[in-house]
Order: structure tokens, then C-alpha cells, then sequence
């Protein structure tokens, strides 16, 4: 705001020492209006970038965010998945006592308090091992978030989590009932995801919940009805994912999951709709196709902090600067994790990364 008021006193100085006798008094006019209407485009449109950063629609922070993807192994069988069964079975879990080791690392590099984990998968609950890797967080002073398909997370393992202080869960609903369990590839997928949604939401409000949706063809028609429903059921936080157009071997072609552009544009209009009636916070992150003759919704902003603020540990001990982006920047089986950070805060290559980034967060 502070240069703004500067322009605008400059502005004013300049144009008092034009407004002479030779001086056209109505051209003077007309720059000054042209001036102002400029300085209110700007301050409007700061205005409306901070509200959203307040109410948390847009990213801004300094913290950090390590996923690890502690498993490839899942118990559904979902149309984007890039990590089929065969795939998985080849690609062992990473053993706690290695990710305890990157943790100790982290603690030198920065303040535990600053980052924050995201246990991510496949699926986490697959681990027999997952309350002990809480247990390794929290006792460190991170804070760690779950990301799960809820299929297996019954009241009993709602509790234990809550135990070991998990501090946000990111649970998977993809439509209604016949879509979310098409594209879940579990008859019984929606309502085990929404047995757990009712029992977090009413036993552990400590416990931070956000609903991930992965839009595509088949669930467009749902949007405005789940919407409905999550407000009903006291959801705060709305996660909107498009299917990552970069994606293989995936248990349905992406061609066939893909929204077109002209419907990407629809979800965002819808997405400014609901964020403006304040009932529920929705959220629009990465995997966007780009737009293609469609410019994006301007009141929705993008915040790329790949390699800078966040980085992702994946099974086998590869380092990727974005879950979505498979470039790998070093492994911690053999490159110390300050040497692999270092390489991912490097300014032209991360400027090349993210300019052939074939996503909408950029």
C-alpha cells in the first residue's frame, strides 16, 4: 500500500505542474481520471488477494512441507492411479528406521515448528507401522498431516491417530455414491469415506479434516451436490484436484478422465460461486491441464513452492521437488539431504522446471 500512495502523490505533483495556462484543462482531466482508474484496478485487486490469503483460499507462507510417500501399496484400485498393484509390489516400504534418519536431518536444516509432514501413499494405513511413525514425528516437534482414502480409518484408528497428535487428515470423496465408488474401484468405498468423515468430524475436532476431490468426466454433475452435502456434514475445507495430465500406466487411460478446457473454466466459475456464499472454504491445487485458449478464473491465484518450500521423499529414498513431477533431484541413499535441497533451490533450473511445468498451479 505503501507504493501505491507514493504513485498516487507523485501522480498528483506531476500533474499540478502541468495544469498551467497553456494546459488543456480537459485532457488534464482525463489523465487524472485514467490515473485514478488504474490506482483502483490495483487496490482492488490487492484488496481481494489479501482477503483470500486471510481466509486461507491462497497459499502464502514461509513453513515448509515434506511428503514422503511411505508406501506404494493401496487396497483400491483408483481410474488416475499411476501405481498399479504390479508396480507397487516392486517398490518396497521405505523402513521407518531410514525416514527417522531424514527427520534428524531436517531438524539441522530447519526448526521443526516450521515444517510440517504429509504422509502420503498409496495408501498410509496400509502400514502396520503407521502409529509409530507418528510417534516419530510428533516426539521431533513436527507437525504431520495424513492423506488416506478413509477406507480403513475406522473410530479405532481415529483415536490412535489422534493420539499420536495428527494434526490435519486429507480424505479422498470423489462424487457421490456410484461415481466416487466407479472411480474408487470399491463397491463399499463411499460409505466407508463417509462413515469416516461423520466420525472425525463429531469425535476429533481437534483433528483438522479436508475432502480431496479429483475432478473429472464422470463427476462434474455431482460437484454442486457434494458441496451441499459437506456443508451438511460440517466439513470446513474443500480440496478440487484436476486428473495430472502427466500421468502412466494408470488403470484408465487419462484421455478418458480428463475434463475439456472449457469445462476446467466452468469448475472454476463454480469455485469463486462458493467461496463467495463464506459456507465452505474450496480450495483449487495442482494437476490442472492448462487452459488453452481458456484464461483461468483471475480471483483464483497459484502458489508453486516446489523445491523451495516443499519437496517429496518418495519409497524408494528418490527426492522429486512436487508429488505430481517425477524429475528426481537426488536420492538420501546416497546424497546428503542438504545437497539434494540445495540442487532443488537452484534459481534457473527451478525457473526452467517451473515454466515446463504442465500444470495451472504455475
Amino acid at each position: 500500500m505503501y507504493y501505491i500512495h507514493k504513485w498516487l502523490f507523485n501522480t498528483i505533483n506531476e500533474l499540478i505542474d502541468k495544469n498551467n495556462e497553456t494546459y488543456n484543462y480537459k485532457l488534464w482531466y482525463k489523465d487524472v481520471r485514467n490515473r485514478f482508474y488504474s490506482m483502483n484496478k490495483i487496490s482492488y485487486s490487492l484488496h481481494k488477494f489479501l482477503n483470500k490469503v486471510k481466509q486461507g483460499i491462497i497459499g502464502c507462507s514461509d513453513k515448509h512441507t515434506v511428503y514422503w510417500v511411505s508406501t506404494q501399496r493401496c487396497n483400491l484400485r483408483c481410474k488416475h492411479c499411476s501405481c498399479p498393484s504390479a508396480q507397487a509390489a516392486r517398490i518396497p516400504d521405505m523402513p521407518l528406521s531410514d525416514f527417522e534418519k531424514m527427520l534428524d536431518e531436517i531438524i539441522v536444516l530447519a526448526n521443526p515448528e516450521d515444517v510440517t509432514i504429509v504422509i502420503t501413499g498409496g495408501e498410509p494405513l496400509m502400514r502396520d507401522d503407521i502409529l509409530d511413525i507418528g510417534d516419530a514425528i510428533i516426539m521431533r516437534g513436527f507437525r504431520w498431516i495424513l492423506e488416506t482414502n478413509g477406507f480403513l480409518l475406522n473410530l479405532d484408528m481415529q483415536k490412535q491417530l489422534s493420539n499420536k497428535g495428527l494434526s490435519e487428515i486429507i480424505l479422498s470423496l470423489d462424487g457421490m455414491e456410484k461415481n466416487h465408488n466407479w472411480f474408487r474401484g470399491h463397491p463399499n468405498s463411499f460409505e466407508n469415506s463417509l462413515y469416516a468423515i461423520k466420525q472425525v468430524v463429531r469425535f476429533y475436532p481437534e483433528i483438522d479434516l479436508k475432502i480431496r476431490t479429483i475432478v473429472n468426466k464422470k463427476n462434474l454433475n455431482d460437484l454442486d451436490l457434494l458441496k451441499d452435502m459437506l456443508i451438511q456434514l460440517k466439513v470446513k475445507t474443500w480440496l478440487l484436484q484436476i486428473v495430472n495430465p502427466d500421468a502412466h500406466n494408470t488403470y484408465t487411460p487419462i484421455s478418458e478422465l480428463l475434463i475439456s478446457d472449457k469445462e476446467h473454466y466452468i469448475v472454476q466459475k463454480k469455485i469463486k460461486l462458493w467461496n463467495s456464499s463464506q459456507r465452505i472454504v474450496v480450495k483449487y491445487s495442482c494437476n490442472g491441464n492448462k487452459m488453452n485458449g481458456y484464461n483461468p478464473e483471475k480471483d483464483i491465484h497459484f502458489y508453486c513452492p516446489s523445491g523451495g518450500r516443499s519437496i517429496t521423499l518418495n519409497a524408494d529414498g528418490h527426492v522429486t521437488r512436487c508429488p505430481k513431477v517425477k524429475e528426481v533431484i537426488g536420492n538420501i541413499y546416497n546424497t546428503d539431504l542438504k545437497d539434494i535441497l540445495e540442487k532443488g533451490l537452484q534459481v534457473n533450473d527451478l525457473k526452467s522446471f517451473i515454466k515446463g511445468c504442465n500444470r495451472l498451479c504455475k
